[in-house]
């Protein structure tokens, strides 16, 4: 009976010592691209129409750009600011084209309202996604808001920005600073923003000669001239409506 324990205490350390030794953790690889479909509309419409067709938000977070990072904007979007969910009746040829390295077919989409505006649908290396932020041309306020109710904190605004011209400038403006053009799509009408010298320069060359769309923060602040509030831009989030 010892002699049996024994040995199979002896096989037991000699499994444990013959067990080799945990090396290092294999290296986690990303995901190979896949090769974008050619060609890219039907596949890039079937997305579109099945963004469209989700029946909530839950669905449709699975169908845009960048779903984890937009889904809480989605929700501000729809539940917070009580924007209704897009509908479409009609939809454009597909486009394709390119936004820096993405490639992407934009369409152009009619509500059953009647109202049309561009969506976007970009490869992100592995699939077609909508390009929602841009859809949506969503902000942290509704632009509407932002005008009646001025607000000092900042908000993130996709609009469209022009230079300004000579006669939109008021007195008693800090120098260096200068004045834009700010439009949103849904507003055919502008207000003038200011921005400081250093935001200007930045701006500036951007708007030379074209109506730009761009994401944005503004606010409102105390006028120079100490009468009211004007709105300004504090800073330039991205050169377009997508991030």
């Amino acid at each position: 009976m010892l002699v049996a324990i024994g040995l199979i205490f002896a096989l037991g350390e000699g499994l444990i010592r013959s067990r080799p030794s945990a090396g290092p953790a294999a290296p986690v690889t990303a995901p190979t691209p896949l090769l974008v479909p050619e060609p890219m509309e039907p596949p890039a419409r079937a997305v579109l129409e099945a963004f469209f067709e989700a029946p909530d938000l839950t669905a449709k977070a699975k169908l845009v750009r960048d779903g984890a990072r937009v889904r809480p904007l989605m929700e501000d979007y729809y539940n917070r600011q009580q924007h209704p969910l897009p509908t479409m009746s009609r939809v454009s040829k597909g486009h394709p084209a390119r936004s820096e390295a993405n490639p992407l077919v934009l369409f152009e989409v009619e509500s059953f309202g009647g109202v049309r505006y561009p969506v976007a649908v970009i490869w992100d290396g592995r699939r077609f996604v909508v390009d929602w932020e841009s859809m949506s041309v969503y902000g942290t306020m509704k632009w509407s808001e932002f005008l009646e109710s001025r607000p000092s904190a900042v908000q993130t605004l996709r609009v469209f920005l022009q230079a300004a011209v000579e006669s939109d400038a008021p007195p008693n403006m800090p120098a260096g600073a200068a004045a834009f053009r700010v439009s949103h799509r849904d507003d055919p009408e502008f207000l003038i923003a200011f921005a400081n010298p250093d935001v200007a320069a930045l701006l500036q060359p951007l708007v030379e000669n074209r109506k730009a769309p761009m994401t944005l923060e503004m606010s409102w602040k105390p006028s120079p001239a100490g009468k009211g509030l004007v709105p300004v831009i504090d800073r330039m989030v991205a050169t377009r409506w997508s991030r």
